[in-house]
């Protein structure tokens, strides 16, 4: 479509002039690529050879929408604390004033619509039938956040806000559209010099740690680099009065440059960025709910109900219970055997396959009534070791846990131009593939010699011929 390219074309071109103007230092190094045939939005790209620790560009603090460098008037935003709300609520003041706005330009770059989790219908939220992420959603407690305390705000400030015309649907839709971009594109900025990554994974697009709330901030071009795990080649610094982007390591003619967005599996890259790529299903975790565990050895012990809750308060006293335990991929180069959980530094992010806690709970519930009593007694707690009862009950644990996904999703299927549906039918696909992976390895592992059975090693990851591909939310 060459109108729509054009468009898209002359948003770049605006957005470039208005950095310079905003006093922003860009290599010549560099471009801003178009990489929609990759659903990717735009890029950055290498024009040439960079060398390791290359400034790529830098921001002043002064061009970094905040709520603090906006132009929203201060008091609009003296009733609200949340850091994620000040910024979602300066961003819809700012988009109101169109061409009038020193962002405008910027913002005209920043996607509408957004493949994350938020954004899906009930029937396309159905595709991960048995994943954990459905229950980080919360769309619900995200509209009752932004009704209370940002629509009467707007509403009390129609004219500032052109929201005359629009009704609460339309502002809630406004606060989400806001919320998610901030989710995917804004980074923490109370940092020094350090090297930065986008905020970590919480848990709703408004939601925010109570002990710390760095600013959140919009930072221009920054944002628009990609990230795709260990691809990872550049880095933002930051700077007294602006942050710096840098290069990692060498970076090659034509090559695309990546941001890191941490250890993340795959269901949070597609909760909070809407994209998947095989680069991330290493970091896959399955969540195992203290709710399954309890039914799973109801249905698996010699223990009375009286029993069973005895333990269970134990364990909560002694601090082990948790609503929910991940399982990782066996760390690389594991064998079977114990449960790897003293990687040593191998590799940096690799975590256990199985949490110490998920294992003391598995030996406590299954531990014979005498040495429980004994242990009770003592107030102590075994070994996090996996003996035949409770390598039993993992099992069967594991086989409960596989069986809450759904037995009939379609294959993933990549298709270049495919339709927002099937391309949220394709991450699903591949969202599920990830965990139901990590529990077969798991089954897998503690099918060998049953001996307090641990990991294996890993099975060739079915991906890793995959070219690696990228759908991020156009922008």
């Amino acid at each position: 479509d060459t109108m729509a390219n054009d468009v898209f074309q002359a948003a770049t071109e605006s957005f470039s002039v208005w950095l310079q103007h905003a006093g922003a230092k860009v290599s010549d190094k560099i471009t801003i690529a178009d990489l929609r045939d990759r659903h990717a939005g735009r890029g950055v790209v290498a024009l040439q050879d960079l060398a390791e620790d290359e400034e790529l560009f830098a921001i002043p603090r002064a061009a970094i929408l905040t709520a603090e460098n906006s132009d929203i008037p201060s008091q609009l935003l003296a009733d609200i604390e949340d850091p994620w709300l000040q910024l979602i609520l300066a961003m819809i003041f700012e988009n109101a004033r169109g061409s009038q706005s020193r962002w405008s330009a910027y913002l005209n770059i920043l996607p509408t619509s957004f493949d994350t989790l938020m954004f899906w219908s009930t029937s396309e939220l159905q595709m991960l039938q048995g994943s954990a992420v459905v229950d980080k959603i919360s769309r619900e407690a995200a509209d009752r956040t932004f009704a209370e305390q940002l629509l009467p705000i707007v509403r009390s400030n129609q004219e500032i806000f052109q929201a005359q015309a629009l009704g609460d649907g339309d502002l809630l839709a406004l606060c989400h559209r806001m919320g998610s971009t901030i989710m995917a594109y804004a980074f923490d900025l109370e940092k020094s010099t350090e090297g930065q990554q986008p905020p970590q994974a919480q848990d709703e697009e408004w939601e925010v740690d109570e002990e710390e709330n760095p600013a959140k901030g919009m930072v221009p071009l920054a944002d628009l680099l990609n990230a795709d795990a260990d691809r990872n080649n550049a880095k933002l610094f930051y700077q007294e009065d602006q942050v710096v982007m840098k290069t990692i390591k060498p970076v090659l003619r034509g090559e695309e440059l990546f941001n890191d967005y941490g250890a993340l599996p795959t269901a949070d890259l597609v909760r909070r960025y809407g994209y998947v790529t095989p680069n991330y299903t290493r970091y896959d975790v399955v969540e195992i709910s203290a709710d399954l565990i309890r039914s799973t050895i109801s249905k698996n012990t010699d223990l009375s109900n009286t029993e069973l809750d005895e333990r269970w308060t134990y364990l909560d006293d002694q601090g082990v219970l948790d609503d929910a335990y991940d399982i990782s991929h066996p760390p690389p180069h594991s064998s079977s055997g114990e449960n790897n959980n003293n990687q040593g530094d191998e590799e940096e992010d690799s975590q256990p396959q199985y949490p110490d806690e998920f294992l003391i709970l598995l030996a406590t519930l299954t531990a014979p009534k005498e040495t429980f009593t004994t242990l009770k007694r003592k107030s102590k707690l075994p070994k996090p070791h996996l003996e035949p009862p409770a390598h039993h009950l993992l099992t069967a644990i594991l086989t409960d846990r596989l069986a809450m996904y759904p037995t009939n999703l379609p294959p993933a299927i990549h298709e270049e131009n495919s339709s927002p549906i099937q391309r949220r039918r394709e991450m699903a696909a591949q969202l599920i593939a990830g965990e139901e992976r990590v529990l077969h390895e798991a089954i897998h592992g503690l099918a060998g010699p049953a001996r307090q059975a641990s990991p294996v090693k890993r099975m060739a990851d079915d991906d890793d011929s995959d070219q690696s591909r990228r759908t991020r939310v156009k922008r």
